[in-house]
């Protein structure tokens, strides 16, 4: 997987999704905890009050992460409007679509704290 690889590297990583929270009270479905367990920080729009592209989400991962500088950072995800919102603050992005391919995660890897967007719950 390619969050382990990165995580091999020495690199953090961060999901950060929309969702919202359902009549359980989880905003993300138990069959993802797995997955979510390989990320060093989780930032869910849910539970933070913020969705993206609101630019302060970005700012409370980088803070989550321990990210002095934000071009230190790498942020992949599917939708324009949040990259350019993540590059607003100085993050480096790549537009990743579904099934991303291995070359944005070999770019990824080459940042030394990369955080990678985890599939929309939207």
């Amino acid at each position: 997987m390619a969050i382990q690889s990165i995580k091999a590297e020495g690199l953090k990583t961060a999901a950060l999704t929309n969702n919202w929270k359902h009549a359980n009270g989880r905003a993300l479905p138990a069959e993802l905890d797995p997955v979510m367990k390989l990320f060093d920080v989780v930032v869910e729009s849910a539970k933070v009050g913020m969705r993206k592209p609101d630019p302060e989400i970005y700012q409370l991962v980088l803070e989550r992460l321990r990210v002095k500088a934000p071009e230190e950072a790498i942020f992949l995800d599917d939708i324009g409007q949040n990259l350019k919102a993540a590059r607003a603050r100085g993050i480096r992005t790549i537009k990743v679509g579904e099934g991303a391919p291995s070359w944005a995660f070999r770019c990824a890897s080459s940042c030394r704290v990369p955080f990678q967007c985890a599939p929309r719950c939207a």
